[in-house]
């Protein structure tokens, strides 16, 4: 089981001299399962193009400790507000357009941190935007667990990803029959790790795979499943469009089901 907890914590920033309060939205995540996947922190602050503070500090740092940091900056300055005469676009109005997009993409975080927020407009936006994120989904997530039937789904679309979370399905559920179903994202993707994902995904025992998922892509001419499907190597295996899957799964024997993808 997977409980989402968050608790604020305390940080500090210098500003004009004096210590400002800042806030962490952290979830406290207990797991029975492995944490397979990199972190990732939205930090969302003002950007200084000159002056050690801000995104301009956080966003090295936390990338340096092996986290994705994905950044909102709220406005843009010239320098930090220790020099006189600073230039401040704010940016507002482009907070809920990204997050729009980031909800289209299907985009979760692990961590929420805000920086300096400028407007009571802004931390309006901010509450909005962290319930609109909030917990980590589809990360490992047990949905189903009884003697006979055992199903996880989770967000990997990556070869490495697929490949570690497969081989902890096996810690996990030592000598049960897994079956993955994996739908690749993106045309681009697929096209330029096609090995990769049909070396990662022959860790399982079936594999059902769907037909791409485009998102914002245009298809390729030659770019299908198939070029995952031919050098697949698992013991069983099947190419299946995404209308077919759940009469498919209907009449399937299972034991442990497992969906992949971003879609």
């Amino acid at each position: 089981m997977v409980r989402h907890d968050y608790t604020i914590v305390n940080v500090n920033k210098r500003n004009r001299g004096q210590w400002n309060r800042e806030r962490f939205c952290v979830p406290q995540i207990t797991r029975s399962l492995k944490v397979i996947i990199m972190k990732k922190i939205l930090t969302i602050q003002d950007i200084s193009c000159l002056g050690k503070c801000s995104l301009t500090v956080a966003l090295p740092l936390i990338s340096a400790m092996g986290v994705e940091t994905v950044i909102l900056p709220t406005a843009v300055l010239s320098t930090h507000t220790m020099f006189k005469g600073f230039t401040c676009k704010d940016l507002s109005d482009q907070i809920e357009p990204i997050a729009a997009h980031w909800k289209k993409e299907n985009v979760h975080f692990d961590a929420i941190y805000t920086g300096y927020l400028g407007s009571f407009e802004q931390l309006n936006l901010m509450h909005k935007l962290i319930g609109t994120f909030r917990g980590v989904k589809r990360r490992m997530d047990l949905h189903l667990n009884t003697k006979k039937l055992s199903y996880i789904d989770d967000y990997a679309h990556h070869p490495d990803e697929l490949r570690t979370a497969i081989s902890s399905m096996r810690d996990i559920f030592p000598g049960r029959k897994l079956t993955a179903v994996f739908q690749p994202h993106l045309y681009t993707r697929t096209r330029d790790f096609a090995a990769g994902f049909a070396q990662a995904l022959s860790g399982v025992d079936k594999l059902i795979l769907l037909d791409i998922y485009p998102a914002r892509e245009e298809p390729i001419p030659g770019v299908s499943s198939e070029l995952i499907f031919k050098d697949v190597t698992a013991p069983e295996k099947v190419l299946l469009r995404k209308e077919e899957l759940m009469d498919y799964l209907a009449q399937e024997p299972l034991d442990v089901l497992i969906t992949f993808g971003a879609g």
